[in-house]
């Protein structure tokens, strides 16, 4: 494992592979057995990218900094994939349409905890493809997601 600076805690340690969207989501929507093409911006790279587990830096986080996230990883992974189906979702209805959903059962805190850890990771990492959708600001002041 490469040592460096845990773009959380501040401290040396050695870094590991942390993904900037969960690993189960690439999994999900890539379970016929070809692997995902990651689609950059074509100014960097003209060639797609085949991102078979998804995108993830090995320069972010130390191990304990990771395992931080695996609570709000776990529960947006679990309400997303397989909670938000079928009799989760109840129409919400304004004269004969549908104006939107709710989401019956969904801890709203913990799922948009959820969607921040997943913004900073992009926004702090120093992957190519993450840094394309990151902000180009420096993220030295960016607050703590968890």
């Amino acid at each position: 494992m490469p040592e460096g600076i845990c773009r959380y805690c501040s401290q040396l340690k050695p870094l590991v592979k942390a993904h900037i969207i969960p690993e189960a989501f690439f999994r999900a929507i890539g379970k016929g057995g070809e692997a995902l093409l990651l689609i950059t911006d074509v100014a960097s790279s003209p060639h797609p990218k085949r991102a078979p587990i998804g995108v993830y830096d090995n320069q972010i986080l130390c191990d304990p900094c990771e395992r931080r996230f695996d609570k709000v990883d776990a529960y947006g992974t679990k309400t997303l994939l397989h909670t938000l189906r079928g009799a989760a979702l109840v129409p919400l209805r304004r004269g004969f349409g549908v104006v939107g959903f709710r989401a019956a059962g969904i801890d709203q805190q913990l799922l948009k905890r959820f969607f921040v850890a997943a913004l900073w990771r992009a926004s702090v990492s120093t992957g190519r493809s993450s840094s394309e959708y990151a902000s180009a600001q420096s993220t030295k002041n960016l607050p703590r997601p968890l």
